[in-house]
């Protein structure tokens, strides 16, 4: 059984065209949608490559929007420098 060791791995950004895709489109500081990211960077783990962003210094933050229907998405963008 493999021993949990607390430790994340990620891509390197310098090797990971899936993570510099993403960068790409959030470069321009707007807020995407899941929805936007998904389709555009044809990445269906989102949320994971943001993190594997984070992980290799990237300030991204996060937003919670809560729609008229109830609906839930979530938001992303680059902070500025």
């Amino acid at each position: 059984m493999a021993r949990l060791t607390g430790c994340i791995h990620h891509a390197r950004l310098e090797t990971s065209p899936r993570l510099q895709k993403l960068l790409a489109v959030l470069s321009d500081c707007l807020w995407h949608s899941t929805a936007e990211l998904t389709h555009r960077c044809h990445n269906y783990a989102v949320g994971t490559s943001v993190s594997e962003l984070r992980a290799n210094g990237k300030r991204i933050e996060t937003r919670l929007v809560k729609m008229p229907s109830g609906a839930r998405l979530y938001e992303y963008r680059l902070e500025l420098p």
